[in-house]
């Protein structure tokens, strides 16, 4: 989950800059063309999604473990929490998406 909320405050940050950077007056024309972010961008926000849905992924082998009964005794507010995390990662993928 770190490393979507990273990746998605990264890109938004380099998207921000390589805006300011167009809009600058003071620099020459083939300045402008120096600063190429927007590839680098789309494949840091690509990182952020693969890594969500990587997380996504394992709440849902927790769960799956959890509610399957392969794990050993488990107590019950352990359960409820990972429960409650896989229900609000998958409302925030939803919300992504």
């Amino acid at each position: 989950m770190y490393l979507y909320n990273d990746a998605v405050w990264l890109s938004e940050k380099l998207r921000e800059f390589a805006a300011e950077w167009k809009n600058r007056d003071d620099l020459p024309p083939r300045a402008y063309g120096m600063v190429k972010l927007d590839p680098e961008i789309k494949i840091l926000e690509s990182f952020g999604k693969r890594a969500y849905t990587n997380e996504l992924n394992a709440q849902r082998t927790i769960i799956n473990d959890l509610l399957a009964g392969k794990s050993m005794i488990v107590p019950i507010n352990v359960i409820y929490r990972t429960l409650f995390l896989s229900i609000s990662l998958f409302f925030m993928y939803v919300q992504v998406h």
